[in-house]
C-alpha cells in the first residue's frame, strides 16, 4: 500500500498535480510506520517461549526446593533472595 501511494504520487507529479507531494508524503510516512512496526515485532518473535509448568510471574518460582529465606526488593527493582539467619545474641554479649 505505501509503495502504491508513492507510485501514484510520482505519476501525479509527472502530470504536475498540486496534491502529488502530499500523496508521496503519506506513502512515505506509511512506509516508515510499517518498517518500525516490523522492527519491533522481530525481537518479540525471536524470544524463546517459557518452559511449560514454571511460574514466571513470581520470584518465588526461583526457589526450586529451598524453603528457607525471604525475598527482598532492592531499590533498583531487582528481587534478591536472602537467607534466614537466626542468631540469638544475649544482651550481655551485645
Amino acid at each position: 500500500m505505501p509503495v502504491a501511494l508513492v507510485a501514484i504520487g510520482y505519476m501525479l507529479r509527472k502530470r504536475r498535480n498540486a496534491h502529488a507531494n502530499a500523496v508521496i508524503a503519506v506513502g512515505g510516512a506509511m512506509f516508515a510506520l510499517a518498517y518500525m512496526a516490523q522492527q519491533k515485532a522481530a525481537p518479540a518473535a525471536q524470544q524463546p517461549p517459557a518452559p511449560a509448568g514454571s511460574d514466571t510471574a513470581a520470584p518465588i518460582a526461583a526457589l526450586q526446593g529451598q524453603t528457607t529465606g525471604f525475598w527482598y526488593q532492592a531499590p533498583d527493582g531487582r528481587f534478591l533472595r536472602l537467607p534466614n539467619i537466626v542468631r540469638r545474641v544475649s544482651v550481655a554479649n551485645a
